[in-house]
């Protein structure tokens, strides 16, 4: 099984897991904010929405998820 570093945390996964089911594996444990607000990099580069059923992860990627805050 596939080990990425979530956050600075260690987590397994399924291989050939997508970004999507990364971020529908924290939204179904309560991990994640409202998914709109949510921004995805991988290994250092942003995930667009629009791949997070494409992208693939792979041992030993380093995800960070950070919440979007708005202001003025």
């Amino acid at each position: 099984m596939p080990t990425i570093s979530l956050n600075g945390e260690q987590r397994t996964i399924p291989p050939s897991s997508t970004v999507e089911d990364l971020v529908r594996s924290l939204e179904s444990e309560g991990l994640t904010a409202d998914r709109r607000a949510i921004a995805v990099e991988v290994n250092r580069s942003i995930v667009p929405r629009s791949t997070y059923e494409t992208h693939t992860l792979d041992d030993r990627d380093e995800i960070e998820i950070v919440t979007i805050v708005g202001g003025g």
